[in-house]
């Protein structure tokens, strides 16, 4: 059995072929991938299911080669340790937080209306649906739930994510009914029926997201800000700072401490909204450094 993974280049794609020798002396060709984003739907909530059942199931994590590479059960037996090892260390972005996936993963999933069965929409990659009050209204939800693990919380952020389409919206891009504060709890509900494994896969596509921000709105996400959204907060002695407190306060300050402008912004795009902060803190450090220049 080859001990070394043979790469070479393959079409356009990313992903890194190689080739496994068995004892029989056959040889089998697979295809690596490099990224979340190659995974198709179905793969990533497998991909995350078994990586959180291998934090209980250490050897559990051997699985994760046939979801990805497609390997059979009677060839991952011929694999010894090494070798397994030597495949997932092909596969470094499974266990960096820095590569989790910028975009949609899950375009629609179902839950649970009473008996009914629901698809639910999500918000698009990169949160391009997301409205600022969306936003606020997800992460102050998440927050909640790293303090005091209330799985309603959880599903709260899930319904503010993905929720109920109507007919009057089926042409748009964003399918989903538009958002409404006072209906994040009942949106939630729907999840209270989701496997626990679909919702870590959702916070982990969410925090992906959020992470590329500091890429578009330098300005605003400085470096410190990016260690902040951790799917399972390691106990630290100090309280986790809340990101919706700070996000809140962002909100006061663009609606110019004026509650009847509060709404206005809530209901602007994200997107728009953090340019516009990247370009007001750049305009305000560009005024500061000019102001230093003329004492001189």
């Amino acid at each position: 059995m080859a001990r070394s993974l043979a790469a070479s280049s393959f079409s356009n794609t990313v992903m890194i072929p190689i080739e496994l020798k068995f004892p029989d002396g056959k040889s089998k060709h697979f295809l690596v991938p490099q990224s979340f984003e190659e995974l198709t739907e179905d793969q990533y909530l497998k991909c995350i299911t078994i990586l959180k059942r291998a934090e209980t199931y250490p050897s559990d994590q051997w699985l994760l080669l046939m979801v990805l590479i497609r390997i059979s059960q009677e060839d991952l037996k011929l694999l010894n340790g090494v070798q397994r090892i030597e495949l997932l260390s092909t596969m470094g972005f499974l266990y960096d937080l820095d590569k989790l996936p910028s975009k949609q993963m899950i375009k629609k999933l179902h839950g649970k209306d009473r008996s009914k069965v629901i698809a639910l929409y999500g918000p698009g990659d990169l949160l391009k649906h997301f409205t600022f009050g969306e936003f606020l209204a997800a992460e102050t939800r998440l927050d909640r739930y790293y303090q005091i693990h209330d799985e309603a919380q959880l599903n709260q952020f899930c319904g503010v994510m993905y929720r109920k389409s109507s007919p009057e919206r089926s042409e748009y891009s964003d399918q989903r009914t538009s958002f409404e504060d006072g209906l994040v709890e009942s949106n939630g509900r729907y999840f209270s029926k989701v496997d626990d494994y679909t919702k870590t896969a959702l916070v982990m596509n969410y925090n992906g997201m959020k992470r590329r921000f500091p890429s578009l709105y330098r300005n605003v996400f400085p470096p410190k800000m990016q260690d902040e959204d951790e799917l399972e907060p390691k106990p630290k002695p100090k309280q986790r700072t809340s990101s919706s407190m700070a996000w809140l306060n962002t909100l006061v300050s663009l609606a110019d401490r004026d509650v009847t402008k509060i709404k206005e912004v809530e209901k602007a795009s994200l997107h728009t909204v953090l340019k516009v902060l990247d370009e007001m803190i750049q305009h305000n450090q560009q005024m500061k450094e000019e102001a230093i220049r003329n004492r001189r």
